[in-house]
């Protein structure tokens, strides 16, 4: 019994310790400038810059043949599905990450890949 008050005793002295040195080393670093912005008008970025998450995409698809179509990312998540009738005008509209760069169009087992840097996007898979 004695055996485990001192050991408490040592483990509570440790912790202590270990927990002054961690507030005088945050008082001793250095501060840090950070001008605070009341909104997002007040924020400086990049004339580029976008705050959207997402973009829209409207693909359109030119086809001879009735055949369902699947659009998935560069890693082969399933993004969206569609009919596509043939000779006539099909719109696959789709909303992806921002951070897709590239996705494919598979049509009949066969990949398209596809930039998303445009936002409509014209697709011939016709045979």
């Amino acid at each position: 019994m004695k055996n485990n008050f001192y050991l408490l005793l040592v483990l509570a002295a440790l912790l202590s310790s270990c927990k002054k040195d961690l507030v005088e080393r945050y008082e001793n670093s250095p501060k840090l400038s950070v001008n605070k912005a009341k909104n997002t008008t007040e924020l400086k970025t990049d004339v580029n810059f976008t705050w959207s998450t997402s973009k829209s995409l409207v693909i359109n698809v030119e086809s001879n043949e009735t055949y369902p179509l699947i659009i998935t990312s560069s890693n082969g998540e399933v993004l969206g599905k569609a009919l596509i009738f043939g000779n006539k005008k099909n719109e696959v509209k789709l909303t992806v990450g921002a951070n897709n760069e590239q996705i494919k169009v598979i049509f009949k087992g066969k990949e398209y890949p596809i930039s998303t840097g445009a936002s409509n996007i014209n697709l011939n898979v016709t045979e």
